[in-house]
């Protein structure tokens, strides 16, 4: 007789899963302990057509197995329809469960099927509905957290973005609540300034702005928004810029976990709101990388 790989005591039978896949049963409801003894109620552990099994699950009662053909075969009491509603389909590769029910997992579909009592009520009908499989994302090797900007222009300048989870914060800015947030940014040194600047930053979702400067190779914060006015999320800074200098606006939102579209506009203060004509003012997009803000 082959070598047993496994051997499992059930309420109702003992269990043999020999090293070759198949599975052999012995009734434990009399002395005989006879192969194919079955006892009342209950159906006995057959080796599919010869092909064997893989995985194994038991329960005080039951138990089920996954053939060689990825398919699912349940034996035992069927008192919370363990046995009779086992799923047709094929492709599982694992399987577990618990005391009244089982569950196994289907490499095609993607998705868990769970059948027998796994609620206060016993499963009816097995899971025949085809899950939906998001389709795999597309890796994007142009993508930067760092907004693109021309190489030379005039204000206004207007850019659009969104949040994307590629670009976690990774820190939590003074006063708002700890959290995990998204932000794109935009880096420029000033090659002209003749006044005030204003950047506003708009979007449907609650905004946060920052303001960094470079010096001596060190980001520091020039000034924070996050409300421009009373009832109006979107945020605004308004400063002085230095001619030669390098700054840095980080885009983000108040609250935590939030995607979503924005608009920035860094103009001239004085047209700011108005859609005022160009000042005349240039700015260049920066080669240095924010992680080195500290």
């Amino acid at each position: 007789m082959p070598i047993a790989a496994a051997l499992a005591i059930i309420s109702v039978f003992a269990v043999a899963i020999m090293a070759s896949g198949e599975v052999l049963s012995f009734a434990t409801t009399d002395d005989s302990h006879a192969v194919g003894d079955v006892p009342p109620n209950q159906t006995q552990p057959q080796d599919y057509s010869g092909g064997g099994s893989q995985y194994h699950y038991f329960g005080p009662d039951f138990m089920c197995e996954i053939y060689l053909d990825t398919t699912i075969g349940c034996f035992g009491f069927n008192t919370h329809g363990v046995v009779s509603h086992v799923p047709t389909v094929s492709g599982f590769s694992n399987i577990d469960g618990g005391e009244t029910y089982a569950c196994a997992f289907n490499e095609i579909y993607q998705s868990n099927y769970c059948w027998g009592s796994i609620t206060r009520s016993p499963t009816t009908a097995e899971p025949t509905a085809v899950p939906t499989i998001a389709p795999t994302p597309t890796y994007d090797p142009y993508f930067s957290c760092e907004l693109d900007i021309p190489d030379t222009f005039t204000l206004p300048l207007t850019v659009t973005g969104y949040w994307d989870e590629r670009c976690p914060l990774g820190y939590t800015p003074d006063g708002l609540p700890s959290g995990d947030r998204f932000y794109r940014y935009v880096e420029f040194e000033v090659i002209a300034a003749y006044g005030d600047w204003a950047a506003t930053l708009e979007s449907s979702e609650d905004t946060y702005m920052l303001l960094w400067v470079l010096i001596d190779g060190v980001w520091y914060i020039v000034d924070e928004n996050d409300d421009m006015a009373q009832g109006n999320t979107n945020s605004r800074i308004t400063w002085a810029p230095v001619e030669g200098e390098w700054y840095l606006l980080e885009l983000t939102t108040y609250d935590t976990d939030t995607l979503g579209d924005f608009r920035l506009t860094i103009e001239d203060s004085n047209a700011s709101g108005q859609g005022g004509p160009s000042s005349g003012q240039s700015i260049e997009p920066s080669s240095i990388p924010f992680e080195g803000r500290q």
